[in-house]
């Protein structure tokens, strides 16, 4: 039996990311969250969005923490992880993560901050999957 847990998805990141660098080899991961608006609008004809835990390691994650920020669009491929954990309260909290294995960077840095379009070609081909305008910011 064949089975697969992969995802693709195209948002724009929510806050500059937080990389740190683990192990003995001090490898780099990058945790970032990424709002992806649906293809649709609420009862209030708003068109809402989800907000997708991300993580990324390696060079990936030193080149994301370079190119990209805050209000950045891009595209990540990977598998989805589940982890738990008890909170102070004693509870058990369960999270859903994207475990990032390819990333592409639709935007950068440098053209979200200065004023200048916010998508490069390449994001122009994508643009049907998300309406920059309608994603949080």
């Amino acid at each position: 039996m064949i089975q697969l847990n992969q995802v693709a998805c195209v948002g724009r990141i929510t806050k500059d990311l937080d990389v740190r660098y683990v192990g003995d080899k001090q490898q780099a991961v990058a945790r970032f969250s990424i709002a992806v608006s649906r293809n649709f609008k609420n009862k209030q004809g708003v068109i809402e969005a989800d907000f997708l835990s991300c993580n990324v390691w390696g060079k990936d994650a030193e080149n994301m923490q370079k190119y990209c920020g805050k209000g950045s669009l891009v595209s990540v491929i990977g598998r989805l992880q589940s982890n738990s954990y008890t909170n102070k309260q004693n509870e058990r909290v369960y999270t859903t993560e994207i475990v990032v294995s390819d990333v592409r960077f639709l935007s950068s840095k440098k053209k979200i901050t200065d004023g200048n379009s916010p998508m490069l070609p390449d994001a122009e081909l994508l643009s049907h999957f998300t309406t920059p305008e309608n994603l949080p910011v």
